[in-house]
């Protein structure tokens, strides 16, 4: 059955309309719809659609710096607050999940993928950079020479990999197989295939890897569990391919 048989079937089933009356309401409504359901793809990989950040869309992320130690939560706010509708679609913190010990148990935390700095998508920057005029105590566009551009589409792309709806990188989970690092669950099981894996800390369950914004390598850090140590030369197995330790 296609997507657009769903959709009338959808639409039959709760308004109950008929007839012209039942076209109207769909020929209004039907752009928001298509934009707005949840999908799975040809991978079974469930996605969001949305109006904002998405492939075809045209509309490109910017980076906005935090200054002087501000929260970036509370800045992120505040330039929702400036930003007139339609001038921007998502305006968001980029965030992972941190894996924290304590009360012999481990917890999970949110905190920001890049410190200081908060991103928008908008097909309007410099109608953006007008509006953060009157915040630029507190927030500066980041440019490359005077212009205020995007990130790079294929770091645009990665990030969008990674990152699930909410934009937050979750957690990751391997085995150390033979000193090399064979993740098979989350984000960085194919990130690792990439080479931008630096480092691993099993004992805090981090992974630090380079990632590339306006062009320049950035440290990140990602979760990592590892959950446990393998030697397949004991267990009489071929050796795995993964990241070195």
């Amino acid at each position: 059955m296609s997507l657009r048989c769903l959709h009338i079937g959808l639409f039959f089933k709760i308004f109950r309309l008929k007839g012209s009356v039942y076209l109207t309401f769909f020929r209004t409504l039907r752009p928001f719809i298509l934009h707005n359901i949840n999908y799975v793809d040809n991978c079974g990989i469930r996605q969001k659609a949305r109006f904002s950040a998405r492939k075809g869309s045209g509309l490109m992320w910017y980076v906005v710096q935090v200054l002087g130690g501000e929260d970036v939560e509370r800045v992120c706010d505040k330039c929702r607050t400036a930003m007139p509708e339609g001038v921007a679609g998502e305006i968001f913190v980029p965030k992972y999940i941190c894996l924290k010990h304590f009360k012999r148990e481990w917890h999970e935390k949110l905190l920001p993928l890049f410190p200081d700095y908060f991103f928008l998508d908008t097909g309007q920057p410099e109608e953006v950079r007008e509006r953060l005029r009157p915040l630029s105590r507190i927030m500066r566009p980041v440019c490359v020479g005077e212009d205020f551009v995007p990130i790079y589409p294929e770091e645009q792309q990665f990030l969008e990999e990674m990152m699930d709806e909410l934009h937050v990188i979750r957690k990751s989970t391997g085995n150390l197989v033979d000193g090399k690092f064979d993740i098979y669950e989350g984000p960085l099981r194919d990130v690792q295939k990439h080479g931008m894996i630096r480092k691993v800390d099993r004992h805090r369950r981090l992974a630090n890897l380079e990632v590339r914004l306006l062009g320049e390598a950035r440290q990140v850090q990602v979760a990592l569990e590892i959950v446990q140590k393998i030697n397949t030369a004991a267990i009489g197995v071929p050796a795995l391919g993964g990241v070195e330790r």
